[in-house]
């Protein structure tokens, strides 16, 4: 039941925090929120469900087929949207993707039928005279319109593949089977580990990659969007800068969320008050996170370092003894760009500490200068040559983002000194009498 919480907290967290992207009526926010909020239902309906199967009192047995018949409508609800979904992310056409809804729709009202007439033919699922819940007598048989939505969902993965070459309609497709192997994955699970749901907080993992690759496009279409008006517009050069700032801060994704999702999964099983930890401090990094997006002004110091503790918290679950931190804080009272300080531990976590097998410490230090405040963030790892592209291509997460919105928002700097075998210290400056003076109010 925990594992249905967890899922269920997730779906809320995403609702909630993703109001504004998910509210500009595109078909495909609609969709998403849509989505989202049938998983949800299926995930409330299911824990009343399991407290009345089994209760004999006078309402048990209604309640009990109501509650039953109510999971299998947003269960089909479900599929149909994420068919009507998919079509709509491979090929981007809301216009197509309406007119097929119709005939996507054929297999959910076979379902409904038979959904609303098993109270008499038994074929989906029954009530015994013990008010438990039974599968049908054709239950596999009642099934086939969530099989036909595979099918549909895959060949619309097969014709968007077949029909052109285009690089980005690949990748959607393969994005679309990313998102639909989670649930399958779980069913496995469920197999493995009978009694056990893990479909629908799979379902709910899955929502949670929809979720981060629609705001991937939406950073994707404002970046396209910015060089366009680039194009038309050279008087607008300075007003262009602030909306390229915007967007770099929007690329820092919390690269760790997947690993995260897995320690909560596995303090589950025995640590369950471990867990209510984990999800407390994921859900706030999270929101940390996507408030971080819409700050285009200074922040407390305090605040990123908040922010950067809830990090530390899920690593230090994820990796134990192998992570120490350190703390030498000789003032707080100044303000610096969002999401400046967490990059820097994200990076001596990852690429410092994590890479030494032995593990190491990541210390945080603050102090005021005679011309401003200095922020250090130093690891005793492996080390490494900042500017040398990894295997990927890219430097480290963040450092360039960092170092460019330091100078553009608060005319501060990041300096990166590292030496292999030793470790790696990342300092940033602020100078005083402007906006980092935390008396500004800025």
């Amino acid at each position: 039941m925990i594992i249905d919480v967890i899922a269920l907290s997730i779906v809320l967290i995403l609702l909630l925090t993703g109001r504004k992207c998910l509210s500009d009526g595109s078909l495909q926010a609609r969709l998403i929120r849509m989505l989202m909020i049938c998983c949800l239902s299926v995930l409330v309906i299911d824990i009343p469900g399991l407290k009345l199967d089994g209760y004999t009192f006078a309402l048990a047995r209604p309640l009990l087929w109501l509650v039953d018949m109510a999971y299998w409508v947003a269960h089909i609800l479900y599929f149909w949207l994420w068919v009507i979904f998919s079509d709509l992310w491979i090929f981007r056409s809301e216009n197509g993707a309406k007119r097929r809804a119709g005939l996507y729709a054929i297999p959910m009202i076979i379902q409904l039928g038979l959904v609303l007439t098993t109270p008499w033919t038994g074929w989906l699922f029954t009530i015994n005279e013990q008010n438990q819940y039974m599968t049908g007598t054709a239950y596999q048989l009642c099934l086939a319109p969530h099989y036909a939505y595979l099918v549909i969902a895959l060949l619309l993965v097969l014709i968007g593949c077949l029909s052109t070459c285009d690089s980005d309609i690949r990748h959607r497709c393969l994005s679309v089977l990313a998102y639909m192997l989670l649930p399958f994955l779980g069913a496995a699970m469920e197999i493995v580990a009978y009694g056990v749901p893990w479909v629908w907080p799979m379902v709910a993992l899955s929502l949670l990659m929809v979720y981060l690759g629609l705001q991937q496009q939406m950073i994707s279409d404002k970046q396209l969007a910015i060089a366009r008006a680039a194009e038309k517009a050279a008087h607008m050069d300075a007003e262009m800068a602030m909306s390229r700032m915007s967007i770099m801060l929007s690329q820092i994704q919390p690269h760790f969320l997947y690993n995260t999702l897995c320690v909560i999964q596995d303090l589950c099983h025995d640590r369950a008050p471990e867990a209510e930890q984990a999800t407390i401090a994921f859900s706030r990094f999270l929101r940390g996170n996507l408030d971080s997006l819409k700050s285009d002004k200074l922040i407390p110091f305090e605040q990123e370092l908040k922010h950067s503790q809830y990090y530390l918290t899920l690593e230090q679950m994820r990796f134990g003894r192998r992570l120490a931190v350190e703390y030498d804080l000789q003032t707080t009272l100044f303000r610096l760009p969002a999401l400046t300080l967490q990059p820097l531990v994200e990076n001596a976590v990852r690429y410092g500490i994590m890479k030494k097998e032995s593990g190491g410490t990541v210390r945080i230090s603050s102090a005021e200068t005679e011309g401003g405040f200095v922020v250090t963030v130093e690891d005793n790892g492996v080390g490494f040559d900042p500017y040398q592209p990894h295997e990927d291509g890219r430097t480290h997460i963040g450092i360039d983002n960092v170092r460019q919105r330091m100078r553009a928002m608060c005319a501060g700097d990041l300096a990166i000194v590292s030496h292999p075998g030793e470790g790696t210290v990342a300092t940033l400056t602020l100078p005083k009498g402007g906006k980092c003076d935390e008396n500004t109010g800025a």
